[in-house]
């Protein structure tokens, strides 16, 4: 089970809230794609259970002109397998890729091209809707495909189409039952609500996969997919997808005021920035159905959060976890371990800050050199890979070290300090007063809670 966006590549399992969202990505190609007069099958093998064996049953039964495959570097291995059966099964298959991959790589390229047609570089609703239409590679800009020997790049692709002209993700393709929000054991799903980050942290690719250009959705538009969400599918829970929801003040409240004057009774979560929040959005936020609000802290050392161009400072970060307490909304607090330069002493600075927030949820994970980002370059050129490649077990177990420490002992620290920091006396009494008077999710929260430390 594995989170496939581009900006993060994570095991599900190594997470503290592990949870499952569907394959939104596939789910609007296949809404696109049907919008031009295709048929569609969407196949979610892992939450689904199924083999590559299943995969060729289905491919067998199916029998589809074009296979559409989410690929990120950490499963590339698995994900080439899944390619390479398809073809053995389909020799004329067409079998399109797009995802989390350095697409600047020759020698990548080179591997997906063995199976696959073509590489989606970048928008792939886009390039899906012309090629959806005519299958001809030559006139569409954004793709890398072979030509004989040789690997054709069609070009950078310039995203220009608002994101309103999309049609709703074809979620009728999937089984939507698979996907449960583990704290209230409800269906959850993902709502596309903005696109792009102007910001240039040295671990995300984000900045460079939008070019620092933000695209939004029309809080009108958004309004018709919950209620189609919620009529069609009996789906009230949510996780607002977006690199920073809270970017735009007014159309936050837009948003908000909108869900509140329907009346819908949703709950949702989205991911923000500590310099982008004030009480007064909070509240509103909070009326409106937010649950919970997340922050990439990343560091509890205010010269890490410098080096790593986060722009942000640790008073800022004190204050957005203090009206998100006093607005009634779940904080979770994202934080980063074992960039280049850090030694034990800088990462017990990080765990003392997390103690000192408090925050509701926290996760600590491992620097995760993604390819293409100012960190692989880093970590490429210091030589602190302890392995080539990245581990398929990302953010819990990644393949560097420091200039100070191995990766056995940022593995060991991440360890102790979850286990020390969720282990407070303080912090049990204050989540399980949470739910004293719901014993179900009591008892979810407990059985959770022992799971994660049996991991740990």
């Amino acid at each position: 089970m594995f989170r496939r966006d581009e900006r993060c590549q994570s095991s599900v399992e190594g997470q503290t809230i592990k949870v499952t969202f569907p394959p939104i990505d596939l789910a609007y190609g296949a809404a696109i794609l049907e919008s031009v007069g295709w048929q569609c099958r969407i196949a979610d093998l892992p939450a689904e259970k199924l083999s590559f064996e299943d995969l060729e049953h289905i491919l067998n039964n199916y029998k589809p002109d074009m296979l559409v495959v989410k690929i990120t570097t950490s499963t590339l291995s698995g994900d080439i397998e899944a390619m390479n059966i398809a073809r053995r099964t389909l020799p004329d298959l067409k079998i399109l890729v797009f995802g989390g991959i350095d697409t600047k790589n020759t020698i990548s390229n080179e591997r997906i091209l063995e199976f696959a047609n073509i590489i989606l570089e970048n928008s792939p609703e886009d390039i899906l809707y012309e090629l959806g239409r005519d299958y001809a590679p030559l006139k569409v800009s954004g793709l890398i495909y072979k030509n004989g020997s040789d690997v054709v790049n069609t070009g950078f692709r310039k995203v220009e189409r608002d994101m309103d002209e999309y049609p709703f993700p074809a979620r009728h393709l999937l089984k939507n039952e698979l996907y449960v929000n583990p704290e209230n054991n409800k269906r959850i799903t993902l709502i596309r609500t903005s696109q792009g980050c102007k910001f240039k942290c040295i671990f995300c690719p984000a900045y460079k996969i939008s070019s620092g250009n933000i695209r939004r959705r029309s809080p009108e538009h958004i309004i018709k997919e919950i209620k189609e969400c919620i009529e069609k599918f009996g789906i009230d829970d949510f996780h607002f997808d977006a690199d920073t929801f809270t970017m735009n003040k007014k159309w936050t409240k837009e948003l908000c005021e909108k869900i509140i004057s329907e009346n819908l009774a949703i709950s949702w979560y989205c991911n923000s920035r500590v310099d982008t929040i004030d009480l007064e959005t909070l509240k509103l936020m909070k009326t409106a159905g937010c649950r919970v609000i997340g922050f990439g802290i990343e560091s509890g050392n205010q010269e890490t959060l410098d080096r790593i161009k986060k722009k942000i400072t640790l008073e800022q970060a004190e204050r957005a976890v203090s009206i998100a307490r006093e607005a009634g909304v779940y904080s979770h607090t994202f934080f980063v371990i074992g960039l280049p330069w850090e030694t034990e002493e800088l990462i017990l600075e990080t765990f003392d800050f997390i103690k000192k927030l408090d925050p509701d949820f926290f996760d600590i994970n491992i620097a995760y050199p993604i390819p293409d980002t100012e960190l692989y370059k880093m970590c490429s050129e210091m030589e602190l890979f302890s392995e080539k490649g990245n581990s398929p077990l990302s953010y819990s177990d990644s393949p560097i070290k420091t200039r100070f420490l191995s990766r056995e002992q940022l593995i060991r620290l991440r360890k102790e300090g979850l286990k020390k920091l969720y282990l407070r006396p303080s912090y049990i009494m204050k989540t399980l007063n949470k739910v004293l008077l719901d014993p179900k999710k009591a008892i979810r929260y407990i059985r959770y809670g022992l799971r994660r430390l049996n991991q740990l």
